[in-house]
């Protein structure tokens, strides 16, 4: 499928487009398993610690159509293997960090997906510049989905709810101010992954804690991976490549043995990523 920019900006979607294997997406899980939440300066700063998924942040095929959309300057600011248990669901929402800056994010569909089901946008609602939330004092049920879309049809009638036929391996992009809900209907954990990007003209913070309205910023600047053109503006913290993964080895070499065992079995699990 070819991104239409036309369409996009209408829309606020697009996709599905296939990347990697159901074996690649496998050794993915395996091999950022390894590295739990805890090791990460933020929950959504896991490209500057896990190489395996900073690369993927800069895979040429969900960059080309990056640009397509935002140019060629482009920073990877946020990520993070998102792990839905049976039976659960995420409201419906955007990403709150979309309404203090603007981006784009792109969803990979890891394991367990269901087409159809596990995920939904409203299209258009990217315009529609405010958050579901905002809505419950007009009726609005946030776990209804039906709720939520004549919610959004009251402010722009062409919008229509739309269930992504996606598959694991593949991946979507959306609007960061795209109103999308998730849900787990099957007895096994769903597994995606989250990738956030934004020009370097955005200056990105990292969240700690939302309950909307109320919100906690860390003191912090969060990490953010220079993953297509250059940065101008130098607003934000930019880390190279070859910065990234410098606590994963740390914590590699204390949890495999010596001899290089730890470099052998990092080079296995990676080629298994690409």
């Amino acid at each position: 499928m070819e991104l239409s920019r036309a369409l996009f900006d209408k829309d606020g979607y697009a996709g599905p487009y296939p990347l990697f294997s159901h074996s690649q997406t496998k050794n993915i899980l395996k091999y950022s398993s390894k590295f739990p939440e805890r090791l990460f300066p933020w929950i959504k700063g896991r490209h500057s610690v896990d190489k395996c998924i900073a690369d993927i942040g800069k895979h040429p095929a969900i960059i080309s159509e990056l640009q397509k959309i935002m140019g060629n300057d482009i920073l990877l600011w946020g990520s993070q293997i998102i792990q839905q248990k049976p039976g659960k669901k995420h409201n419906w929402h955007m990403d709150f960090e979309h309404t203090v800056w603007d981006g784009v994010s792109v969803w990979l569909a890891l394991q367990n997906v269901q087409a159809q089901e596990s995920i939904s946008v409203i299209s258009g609602s990217h315009l529609l510049n405010v958050h579901p939330a905002e809505l419950k004092s007009e009726g609005l049920d946030q776990t209804d989905s039906q709720s939520v879309l004549e919610a959004a049809k009251r402010l722009s009638p062409e919008s229509e709810l739309v269930n992504l036929d996606i598959h694991d391996g593949e991946f979507f992009i959306f609007e960061g101010k795209a109103w999308h809900g998730t849900k787990n209907s099957t007895d096994k954990v769903r597994y995606a992954l989250l990738l956030q990007y934004c020009r370097p003209d955005q200056k990105v913070r990292a969240l700690k804690d939302v309950s909307y309205p109320h919100v906690k910023w860390h003191s912090f600047r969060p990490d953010c991976l220079l993953v297509s053109g250059e940065d101008k503006f130098k607003v934000n913290k930019v880390i190279r490549s070859n910065k990234v993964g410098s606590l994963q080895k740390k914590f590699m070499r204390g949890s495999v043995g010596r001899g290089g065992e730890g470099k052998r079995r990092w080079k296995c699990l990676w080629r298994g990523c690409s």
